[in-house]
């Protein structure tokens, strides 16, 4: 029996030992490494409890908290509040944030407070220390949780409609004004009747004569006279 429970120790010791040499690349080993670290008062997330890391007066979170270190440790730290769309804090891509105080810190005790939302509004306060890029990547690309709580009863986030879209008009198009055919001119088939020849009177009878009887006079005369002059040529 004794023999067993020295084995055990020696294993345990062993354990220990390794344990102690593995190396430890998460935050909470570098404050350890580097002798300067942060602790909060309370032990639990939340608040109202006599445990809780956080106490609600009013409409604000406060926080207390010390930093543990030599005269060159100092730390940064955020206190955020946010709201909420559900008590559990999803969907995260529609919490919006509400408030947000940092400051930078050495050695001794402290308290910090921020806003929260309207009373009876889901919120969230988270406590997070900042770190360097080197720290942030070792914890995943993520600073350091150190306390947060929920609460509230109901959505506040103002819900954004969708944008209309206004609907399409179709263009308009002017009415086709029907042209009206021109009526052909229909062709007469009645034959037009001779103009008759106005009758003429006694005076238009004489005077038809005496023009056709000066006519005649003339041309005698004019035969005559042709003859003569004949005559007077062959007789020289």
């Amino acid at each position: 029996m004794k023999k067993l429970l020295g084995i055990m120790t020696v294993i345990m010791i062993s354990l220990g030992v390794v344990l102690f040499v593995t190396p430890d690349t998460s935050v909470k080993a570098a404050d350890a490494a580097t002798g300067c670290g942060i602790q909060t008062d309370g032990t639990q997330e939340g608040a109202g409890g006599p445990h809780s890391k956080f106490t609600i007066t009013g409409n604000r979170a406060y926080i207390k908290f010390k930093v543990i270190g030599g005269a060159d440790c100092t730390r940064t730290v955020t206190l955020k509040s946010y709201l909420m769309p559900a008590r559990n804090g999803e969907p995260r891509d529609q919490q919006k944030k509400f408030q947000e105080v940092t400051r930078t810190v050495g050695p001794g005790q402290y308290q910090m407070s921020v806003g929260l939302p309207p009373k009876g509004c889901f919120y969230q306060v988270d406590f997070v220390r900042v770190l360097s890029d080197a720290e942030r990547q070792a914890n995943g690309g993520k600073n350091k949780m150190l306390g947060f709580v929920l609460n509230g009863t109901r959505n506040c986030i103002p819900v954004t409609p969708p944008p209309v879209t206004p609907p399409v008009t179709p263009p308009v198009t002017p009415p086709v004004t029907p042209q009206t055919p021109t009526p052909a001119t229909p062709v007469s088939s009645v034959i037009p009747t001779a103009t008759t020849l106005p009758e003429t009177g006694m005076v238009e009878s004489i005077a038809s004569i005496f023009g056709v009887g000066s006519v005649v006079a003339a041309g005698s005369y004019y035969a005559v006279s042709r003859k003569q002059l004949l005559s007077a040529l062959l007789n020289r």
